[in-house]
């Protein structure tokens, strides 16, 4: 359960041989492929040069199949599961699959045929779009009193088609240089527009557009057809009719063609992995006979990959520890199968610097805790358990799928757990299903408190996991210190604290409670005197001049400067009281719909509203809280706990292998 270790790895090959030895390379899945002109930087005169290798035949065919995809998807949408929606599943295959379609599909005909129904789909969509606003404009001049030929041919008149906006029609009507100069009809009003014919002689033009301009009269220019509006209208739609009648037919040709999709998704997901190929024989540097390959392997793959080289004797391979001063090795983890599932989190915040550690092991607790916490209730816990076994069964193929609903089973064995110690049953559903009900029974053998009436002790439940967990992170950041070598960092920056802090609180217990030993209070005096003066001398020991060294010891102590602080603390631990709250909320909802739904019972038609009221109501409840809880407990994870010791932004381990997003490959060659 941790970082995999690794060893950076350069290879001598000749270069008759690199080609073969990539594809081995590839084949064996274990080697991160590094520029080498980045990593080893060798002077000009070693006469070394970077690779050059054409992808332009992988390029070629990705674009090619790219195309056919695209033609699939324009009549094509797959039916997709509430889990796909979120997060698409690669297409599973076997090795033995993708041997057939790289040996047996040629999908150029495929290409060529989907290449011309894409163009001419594409076409006549434009078509279509440009006769339906023409058509549309057409629609308005169809209203007009007079044929559109008609208001052209006018000779001492001119006719003028548009629309009015806002009070500018009312203005245009009572302006009393109207009647004098223009005649009009309205043909429409829309809203606030009023679209109207405008009719004047030509020897008051000039005046009468004067007139409009002022009123904001906005002119749409008619047409010129040679015929009726109504004939051009009908031939638009005959053409409308036509071109949709041909993308109809191309949808029937496609359908066919797709029963090649799978095939074509295989044949992508090939030439993407040849592509990947062809990009790390470009990142080898090479001489006139010789290449040189550098990279990252996994000390745990060693065994395999001598294996393989000694297929290449000519091949020699130099195998180094990571430099902390020089190197960014990648990062590949390797977990137990209990914390595997809180991998998902560590991904969302980014994978954890190669020479710290991986915190996925120590946080799983933390965050199922939360989880709980928010989410805390029987019947929902053992809804959430029966709905992640379920998915978790039905995705197991596909790891990050599954991984993410165990880690929802879990949380709901403790969601059960923790509604069992807070009497909580789909809120109080055990007080509405009559005296003596079976979990009105099983709540009264439990012994549990009721948060509701003992919302305080709550609070101080919620604030002492918070004070947990921030003491949890500082022994971390200590362990983290520990494992880089530097045990003084460790206890300057976290054991100091893990004494101030404890005995800032224990000071100030006896304002909140005031039956707190005296003892203790003198031990809170002790620790605090001791944690803050060392942090007072050791906080600033990598400033220069004593005064600033004594005035960054002195500040780090409020929490500007330094390693963490007083009001850091303060502000950490509040942010846990958001469990209760989020606690408390779930509770409540779920009350409130027991509730509405017991104002109905008394007939057989209540009972049956009860029941739905119920189902509805608790189901919206099951969502809404789930996503809270999760959303939540990931932030108390990522800001409350995270901040203390986690160094995040590490590259992925990406070895050379058939690595595509969309097609998975179940066997791997060895």
């Amino acid at each position: 359960m941790a970082i995999d270790r690794v060893k950076k790895a350069t290879l001598l090959v000749p270069r008759k041989e690199t080609h073969r030895l990539i594809n081995r390379l590839h084949g064996l899945s274990a080697v991160h492929v590094e520029d080498a002109a980045k990593v080893l930087n060798p002077p000009e005169e070693a006469n070394l040069a970077k690779g050059v290798v054409s992808s332009e035949d992988a390029d070629l065919n990705i674009k090619k199949l790219d195309i056919i995809q695209q033609t699939f998807g324009l009549f094509i949408k797959p039916k997709k599961g509430f889990v796909e929606g979120f997060a698409a599943l690669p297409l599973q295959i076997t090795e033995q699959e993708l041997r057939e379609v790289v040996s047996n599909f040629d999908f150029d005909p495929l290409y060529q045929e989907c290449a011309g129904i894409h163009e001419h789909y594409r076409v006549f969509d434009s078509q279509i779009e440009q006769a339906e606003t023409e058509k549309l404009t057409l629609l308005e001049f169809a209203r007009m009193p007079f044929s559109i030929k008609m208001a052209l041919e006018l000779r001492k008149t001119t006719a003028v088609f548009g629309s009015f906006r806002g009070q500018a029609w009312t203005q245009f009507a009572a302006d009393s240089e109207t009647d004098a100069l223009i005649a009009w009809e309205v043909i429409q009003r829309r809203g606030k527009e009023v679209r109207a014919i405008i009719v004047f002689l030509n020897t008051d033009a000039d005046a009468a557009r004067a007139l409009l301009r002022r009123h904001g009269f906005s002119e749409t220019a008619l047409p010129r057809l040679p015929g009726e509006v109504e004939d051009r209208i009908h031939e638009l739609d005959e053409d409308i009719q036509e071109r949709r009648e041909q993308q109809q037919a191309f949808r029937l040709r496609v359908l066919e063609l797709a029963n090649d999709s799978r095939r074509v998704e295989i044949a992508a997901g090939h030439w993407l992995s040849e592509k990947s190929k062809a990009d790390a024989c470009s990142n080898l540097l090479n001489s006139r006979r010789m290449s040189i390959l550098t990279g990252w392997v996994r000390v745990a793959d060693l065994p395999r990959i001598n294996g393989a080289l000694k297929e290449f004797p000519e091949v020699s391979a130099i195998y180094e520890d990571p430099d902390p001063e020089k190197d960014t090795p990648p990062v590949s983890l390797s977990l137990g199968r209990f914390s595997r599932p809180a991998q998902i989190l560590v991904g969302m915040f980014g994978l954890p610097d190669y020479y710290s550690f991986d915190p996925t092991p120590w946080l799983i607790f933390s965050f199922l805790l939360f989880f709980s916490f928010c989410f805390g209730d029987v019947l929902y816990g053992l809804g959430l358990v029966v709905f992640s076994f379920v998915m978790a069964r039905k995705y197991r193929t596909h790891a990050g799928h599954a991984r993410f609903f165990k880690l929802f089973l879990y949380g709901g064995i403790g969601t059960m757990i923790f509604g069992a110690l807070t009497g909580a049953w789909a809120g109080n559903l055990y007080a509405f299903l009559g005296k003596g009900n079976l979990l009105a029974r099983i709540n009264d053998s439990i012994p549990h408190i009721e948060p509701l009436e003992k919302p305080m002790l709550m609070l101080l439940v919620a604030l002492g996991i918070g004070v947990v967990n921030q003491f949890y992170g500082i022994t971390l950041l200590m362990y983290k210190m520990v494992r880089k070598g530097k045990p003084l960092d460790a206890l300057f920056d976290g054991g100091l604290w893990l004494l101030f802090l404890p005995g800032v609180m224990l000071l100030l217990a006896p304002m909140f409670m005031p039956d707190v030993p005296g003892g203790l209070a003198t031990a809170g005096k002790m620790l605090a005197g001791v944690g803050g003066l060392g942090l007072v001398l050791t906080q600033g020991r990598n400033e220069k001049g004593i005064l600033a060294k004594a005035i960054t010891g002195v500040v780090s102590l409020y929490g500007v400067l330094g390693t963490y602080g007083v009001t850091s603390f303060v502000g950490d631990v509040l942010s846990y009281s958001r469990l209760l709250a989020l606690g408390f909320t779930t509770s409540i909802v779920a009350m409130a719909f027991n509730m509405i739904g017991s104002m109905f019972v008394g007939t057989a038609i209540g009972a049956v509203i009860f029941v739905v009221v119920l189902i509805f109501g608790h189901t919206f409840n099951f969502g809404v809280s789930i996503l809270s809880a999760f959303v939540h407990s990931a932030r108390l994870i990522f800001l409350e706990f995270f901040n203390r010791f986690y160094e995040g932004g590490a590259r992925a381990f990406t070895p050379l292998s058939f690595n595509s997003d969309r097609v998975e490959l179940l066997e791997k060659p060895l």
